[in-house]
């Protein structure tokens, strides 16, 4: 019976060891079954809802939700996504100001070398998070903001 726990224990393990490997990348199949599920990945995974589409010249904005929610409430330090999507595609840089919910800030992104820097933080913006891109010719930014409620 030991030896059969054990089996078990190391055959769980590796299975929830490459689950967690794959849910990391992005994948049609792997969100497809998720969605089938009902499960739905959290916001810091996926960037959060999006809740406006601009269309800007030559391509395409999304700004996402700002995502500050965790399992145990909200935190101090969150941040927002913008998914920049070409026609056909990206200019090489984008200028962009961007005012959702009092958050209110200017980036500029470099999208041959993939660098993103705050030219206006305003008063919430603290960073840029992150700066990355699929293969779908889309480029998504991540900047941090600090909560406006806490």
């Amino acid at each position: 019976m030991n030896r059969f726990k054990s089996i078990f224990g190391y055959v769980t393990a590796v299975a929830l060891f490459f689950f967690l490997m794959f849910s990391f990348i992005r994948s049609d199949i792997l969100e497809k079954l998720i969605v089938a599920t009902g499960i739905h990945p959290t916001e810091w995974y996926s960037g959060g809802k999006v809740i406006t589409i601009k269309q800007c010249n030559g391509y395409v904005l999304e700004i996402h939700q700002p995502v500050f929610n965790t399992v145990y409430g909200d935190v101090t330090y969150g941040f927002v996504q913008l998914t920049f999507k070409g026609q056909p595609d990206l200019p090489d840089i984008i200028h962009q100001a961007v005012s959702i919910d009092n958050y209110d800030f200017t980036i500029e992104t470099d999208v041959k070398t993939l660098t993103t820097k705050m030219v206006n933080p305003g008063k919430y913006a603290q960073k840029i998070v992150w700066t990355y891109t699929f293969s779908d010719k889309s480029l998504n930014v991540r900047v941090g903001l600090k909560n406006q409620k806490k």
